[in-house]
């Protein structure tokens, strides 16, 4: 089963501080070895919280090709990155 069409993944990070670093690598070594020519295209926000700020970082790596974006953020401050997301699936416009 190919889960993603592209090759391309997303990673969202809220901030780079260690153990969200960890949580990172921890995701890119599971997806080489899943698929050693996998892309990665990676953003940190800084301010999760910043809904505008969300959007722009994951229109951008869709726009770069990604078609699945991982994050570790929890679901209340990564919220405007869940409905951009839920939005493109649902084919409407973010």
């Amino acid at each position: 089963m190919k889960i993603i069409e592209t090759g391309v993944l997303g990673e969202f990070l809220g901030m780079e501080i260690a153990p969200v670093l960890e949580i990172a690598v921890g995701f890119e070594q599971g997806a080489k070895t899943a698929n050693p020519d996998v892309r990665i295209v990676l953003a940190v926000s800084d301010n999760v919280a910043d809904p505008a700020k969300s959007k722009e970082i994951a229109l951008a790596q869709m726009a770069d090709g990604a078609d699945v974006i991982f994050t570790s953020v929890e679901k209340k401050v990564g919220q405007p990155l869940f409905d951009v997301l839920s939005q493109t699936v649902a084919g409407t416009t973010p």
